[in-house]
This record gives structure tokens, C-alpha cells and sequence, in this order.
């Protein structure tokens, strides 16, 4: 496959990084799901939950459909690990959720998302 994810950020209500042991688990769940590049970054902490921050690296990942939008994952971390692709829509919706909600972090405006996925 040749678009395979180079990016994967995590991003914790508290904008916390996570251990080495938790980063893996987040690395074999992406792995699983889209597959990895040869040399992928794992991206975290405080920074990526500035929503500004986070939209204007992930403009750089969005990707027209579901099938070309796989150089980028976001996982949410809640009670289990939610795991976003980097489709167009996704990217573009979140810009746009934290244009119209700038107070939010990254982490609560892909919640906000996950809810609406889960209804």
C-alpha cells in the first residue's frame, strides 16, 4: 500500500504524553487499522491539544477520500483508544469546529465528533 500512516497524534484530555507501554499499544492499533510507513512519528503532549496547532499540521495530511487519507491518524484517548483517519473530512471538520469553538482543545472537539459518530 502506498499511502500508509507517517503521522499518528495522540491526544489525552489533559494533554498528557503517554508512557512507551501506551504509545505501543497506540502504534499496533494503527498498525492494524491502516498500516504504517517505514518511518512513522508518534506525536503528543500538550502542544496538539492547541486545536490551532494541531489544524494547521493536519492540513498538510488531509487526503481527498478515505483511501488516499491514510498518512495521518488521530487517537483519542477516553476509556478505550478512538481512532480517526486523516480524510478531508475529518481534518476540515475539526478546522472548522475549532474556528467556530477556539476555547475548546483538540481532544474535547474530536469528542465532540466521536459522540456524534456513536449516536
Amino acid at each position: 500500500m502506498d499511502n500508509m500512516v507517517e503521522r499518528i497524534y495522540i491526544l489525552t484530555r489533559q494533554g498528557r504524553a503517554y508512557t512507551e507501554e501506551g504509545c505501543q499499544k497506540v502504534i499496533k492499533l494503527v498498525d492494524e487499522w491502516l498500516g504504517l510507513a517505514e518511518d512513522f512519528q508518534v506525536l503528543q503532549g500538550e502542544k496538539y491539544n492547541d486545536s490551532t496547532v494541531l489544524g494547521k499540521e493536519l492540513l498538510d495530511y488531509a487526503g481527498e477520500s478515505r483511501l488516499e487519507a491514510l498518512k495521518c491518524c488521530i487517537a483519542i484517548s477516553c476509556e478505550k483508544i478512538h481512532l480517526l483517519g486523516g480524510t478531508d473530512h475529518n481534518i476540515k471538520g475539526f478546522i472548522a469546529d475549532a474556528e467556530e469553538h477556539p476555547y475548546l482543545s483538540s481532544w474535547e472537539i474530536f469528542m465532540e465528533e466521536i459522540k456524534t459518530l456513536e449516536e
